[in-house]
């Protein structure tokens, strides 16, 4: 499985990013330019928010992705 989750602004503003690697959900919270030496990292194993969440996701009907050409924030 692939996830790959990012919401954020454009420059200045605050930004989250999201990535599933290796059994563990790897999270950046910045301002500007992302900074890897401060993610934290939570593991997915035996997680039933992570089991609840995926359960949601797929009952959404998602696209696999979304893009936007707007550049105006979050």
């Amino acid at each position: 499985m692939k996830f790959d989750f990012y919401l954020g602004g454009y420059g200045r503003d605050h930004s989250y990013r999201i990535i599933l690697k290796n059994a563990s959900l790897i999270i950046s919270d910045y301002i500007g330019l992302p900074m890897p030496e401060y993610d934290k990292s939570v593991s997915i194993n035996m997680n039933e928010d992570w089991d609840r969440l995926v359960g949601f996701l797929t009952c959404c009907g998602w696209k696999r992705r979304y893009n936007s050409e707007i550049l105006d924030g979050t």
